[in-house]
């Protein structure tokens, strides 16, 4: 189209010997032009980032997908497009499971939000460790149960630079720090972990995990305890610094 409308102001300044109109024109599709370039340089990087990503072949996509006794799905490495189309045909064929067992670093927050969502929609459990890191936290929140071992790491960071992010990434950031709020996590707690710098992830101590209701049941070798029943032991006062990494 940018050929077209060009080819056409300059013949119509030759034959009509008119010069503001096809002039406008002819600068109109350079202004767009250049526009493109920028928009290009600026996003190409990123856009090819996206494709290696949803194709699997970005070394943020490596990750396993493990089913065990019908019933406790594990999901470990980098939580992207690949890894939710797994864990979402395992989910579908197999109605017995009950808990999701994370291990993931969530770099890409979409397929956090649907794999997120189809965990709250079944009711089922999830299981953070050792390491449960940006948009996995999401996922976790959604578990019916959210449960974690005394040594499990749970990393918050904030959107990029939210301040200055586009209108899209401020609305979805708003929409995640509502869900962590209707689930009853802490006002203090919410702030602070959507205001974590993009340069220093915040790792909470399960003590504030627990105080924040992030986590709701802790895991001691295999039993699964109630925070009531964890404090009332000699573990909640002992151990209540999660290690960081």
């Amino acid at each position: 189209h940018a050929t077209g409308t060009w080819r056409s102001a300059r013949r119509h300044r030759v034959r009509r010997h008119r010069r503001l109109w096809p002039n406008l024109a002819i600068m109109t599709v350079l202004v767009l032009v250049a526009v493109s370039a920028k928009w290009v340089a600026n996003e190409g990087p990123y856009l090819v980032e996206t494709a290696k990503i949803v194709a699997g072949a970005h070394k943020y996509s490596k990750h396993e997908v493990t089913l065990v006794n019908g019933t406790d799905l594990h999901l470990s490495g980098y939580l992207g497009f690949k890894l939710l189309q797994k864990a979402e045909g395992l989910l579908e064929a197999n109605p017995r499971i009950h808990t999701v067992h994370l291990n993931l670093i969530g770099v890409w927050v979409n397929p956090a939000r649907r794999l997120r969502d189809l965990i709250q929609a079944r009711k089922l459990d999830t299981v953070a460790g050792p390491v449960c890191a940006y948009g996995c936290t999401l996922v976790f929140m959604a578990g019916e149960r959210r449960i974690a071992s005394v040594g499990a790491t749970l990393g918050f960071v904030s959107y990029d630079d939210h301040k200055k992010v586009d209108g899209r990434t401020r609305d979805n950031r708003l929409k995640d720090i509502e869900y962590f709020r209707k689930k009853g996590v802490t006002e203090s707690f919410v702030t602070r972990a959507f205001e974590a710098p993009r340069s220093k992830i915040w790792n909470p101590t399960l003590h504030q995990l627990m105080t924040a209701n992030i986590v709701t049941h802790v895991k001691l070798g295999k039993d699964i305890v109630a925070i009531a029943a964890f404090c009332d032991r000699e573990e909640c006062r002992v151990k209540s610094t999660a290690p960081r990494w």
